[in-house]
């Protein structure tokens, strides 16, 4: 992998230990939005600072990412946990098939799908779909609009593409499942909750959460 395309995991795990930081807060706000759940799979799951937020509220975790030093500060991270948790290395196209027949109540992948090409990340949304037990709920997270403008300029060589909230929403109902909910996770200047939840265009990190329709 191009080193400047790789996470720095040491900062990335520094800001998830600072409260008041975007990615603390952002994994605080996705566990308190989701309901305990039988089978948890975190995709891109990083240090696991967001599977040691919801340790407990699942009774099984499955977690993978394709870097071994993410899998290795993450199990580190993550001893003495309460939830029956599984680690494994996988790329994002080879998921379902390492898992086979196995399904989810919930699915969460957060700032994932920029780091792969749109394209897969169209083919990655259909395989969650079928990863996803009746009434499962699918939960993403990723840059917004304002990303667009940092990756033609160069800044972000680790994201290939972002979108408005709409884009991301449109993106994820593609493969079928219903969004329920869309919102940032903090806002510019003004962080209002009113201005999180009903203009999330101008925020910082979209949060989007979907259900699998019932047949």
């Amino acid at each position: 992998m191009d080193p400047s395309k790789k996470e720095d995991l040491s900062a990335l795990s520094d800001q998830y230990n600072d409260p008041s930081s975007l990615m603390a807060k952002k994994v605080q706000r996705v566990a308190f939005l989701l309901e305990d759940g039988r089978r948890l799979l975190d995709v891109g799951m990083g240090p696991g600072a967001f599977i040691k937020v919801v340790d407990g509220k699942f009774a099984e975790v499955f977690a993978t990412d394709l870097d071994d030093e993410a899998i290795e500060l993450c199990k580190n991270n993550l001893k003495g946990s309460k939830s029956k948790i599984k680690l494994f290395k996988s790329d994002m196209s080879q998921i379902k098939q390492k898992l086979g027949d196995m399904n989810f109540n919930c699915i969460t992948c957060l700032d994932v799908l920029e780091h792969i090409s749109f394209e897969d990340a169209k083919l990655f949304m259909k395989d969650v779909y079928n990863m996803l037990e009746d009434d499962g709920i699918f939960v993403f997270t990723g840059p917004g609009f304002f990303e667009k403008i940092k990756i033609a300029m160069g800044e972000r060589p680790q994201h290939l593409h972002s979108h408005s909230p709409r884009g991301w929403k449109k993106l994820i109902e593609s493969s079928g499942l219903e969004v329920f909910r869309v919102e940032t996770i903090q806002y510019p200047l003004l962080d209002w909750k009113i201005l999180r939840e009903r203009l999330p265009f101008f925020g910082m990190c979209c949060l989007i959460m979907a259900r699998k329709p019932r047949v």
